[in-house]
């Protein structure tokens, strides 16, 4: 479970990141978009990867306050 939390979460990090470089970047809705995918796809997996191996529950809330972290970051 901790390998799928990681991996799902960098391959979302890799395309917010190519979304930046491509400079596909058009409203302001796309912006959060693309920080959501690259820093909150981050911060989501280092703290589902520890919820998981902690944990079999809260999941989907850690996953939700750990993409709004990342995004304020």
């Amino acid at each position: 479970m901790a390998n799928n939390y990681l991996n799902i979460r960098v391959l979302k990090a890799i395309n917010g990141q190519h979304t930046d470089l491509m400079n596909l970047i058009e409203s302001e809705e796309d912006y959060i978009h693309m920080v959501r995918e690259k820093s909150g796809s981050l911060m989501a997996s280092a703290c589902l990867v520890g919820t998981a191996l902690a944990s079999e529950k809260h999941h989907d809330s850690v996953n939700k306050y750990a993409e709004h972290i990342g995004i304020i970051a």
